[in-house]
């Protein structure tokens, strides 16, 4: 009874997002919810993520529908960016905003490689260090807090994430996932007549001076400790950053649902999204190359890759990832 109580605010937000987005209420309550964390004081770093969605989704809509009802307190990126005409922007273009891109793959389209890296090393340094400077140059901006949160088709991330991606921005931009199941693809379909026109309150509680939400860190660590370093053996984030992000969410879902105080319910909740964080295609497989090697202990390194057909990086991965768990 506590948890729908405590969680009342986000518990009502996933019902209302299902309303209209069927099956996606909880993947797209933990970006609104992160938002929530420049608004509370928190370790050095905000939370940022990277909505990884199969195409036709409606992330693209939900975004935009923050960016609709909260005009002053969101930054809505251009479809095609530049290093050389963000680092232009004032303060206030990124100072306390959520920056929200709808695809961030058509952001990295046509980019030479030198164009790329510096997109990239703009909003790591963004949210890393709350400032961005150009080497050799006279060109600043400083001193500001900001999240990011990107959309991007699963499919095109799963396509150039070794060849645009580095492994920095994806510990700043955490990724969440969904899959959907054919089944769930037809509910979609069979839901959008009804559901095309329903409203929903996605209003932040926007404040300018971060309120400090208060959490027993002996009462919560060893759990947050856990899902932590979950957090790092499927290669989501840091294991220093996922205890922050956790806390973070902690913190800003306590402060969204009106309280001062993180409790066992805003735990509870992060448990029930944590998932959410990880690709189930690295569970799977993970799963998959335990199945076998249970059944054939002995087998080598050529015998996997004939048999999973995976790549030697590939089984050289997850077989580092059996050692650790075995160890």
């Amino acid at each position: 009874m506590t948890y729908s109580i405590d969680n009342k605010n986000s518990l009502n937000l996933i019902k209302q997002i299902n309303s209209k987005w069927i099956k996606l209420g909880e993947i797209f309550l933990i970006p609104f919810i992160n938002i929530h964390t420049l608004y509370v004081k928190t370790l050095k770093q905000k939370n940022s993520n990277l909505i990884l969605l199969p195409r036709g989704c409606g992330k693209t809509d939900f975004l935009a529908e923050i960016g609709r009802q909260n005009p002053k307190y969101v930054t809505i990126l251009a479809d095609k960016m530049f290093e050389s005409e963000l680092i232009k922007q004032n303060k206030e273009f990124f100072n306390n905003k959520a920056l929200i891109h709808f695809d961030f793959i058509t952001a990295m389209f046509g980019l030479t490689q030198k164009q790329r890296q510096q997109l990239i090393g703009f909003f790591t340094s963004l949210l890393s260090d709350n400032r961005y400077h150009r080497q050799n140059q006279n060109l600043l901006i400083e001193n500001v807090k900001c999240i990011c949160i990107f959309g991007m088709a699963k499919e095109n991330f799963d396509l150039h994430r070794e060849e645009m991606f580095e492994s920095t921005f994806l510990d700043r931009l955490t990724m969440i996932h969904k899959q959907l199941t054919r089944i769930e693809k037809k509910e979609i379909l069979q839901f959008r007549d009804i559901s095309e026109n329903k409203k929903i309150n996605l209003k932040l509680k926007y404040r300018k001076k971060p309120i400090n939400i208060k959490i027993d860190r002996k009462q919560f660590g060893e759990q947050i400790i856990k899902l932590a370093m979950e957090l790092d053996f499927y290669d989501v984030m840091s294991y220093t950053r996922s205890q922050d992000y956790i806390i973070n969410f902690l913190k800003a879902n306590a402060y969204y649902n009106d309280r001062i105080i993180v409790n066992e319910n805003d735990l509870l909740l992060y448990q029930k999204l944590h998932l959410i964080h990880i690709d189930n295609k690295d569970i799977s497989k993970l799963h998959k190359l335990q199945h076998i090697l249970k059944d054939n202990p002995k087998l080598t390194y050529e015998g996997i890759i004939k048999s999973t057909g995976w790549s030697r990086p590939t089984v050289w991965k997850y077989m580092k990832k059996i050692k650790e768990l075995n160890s």
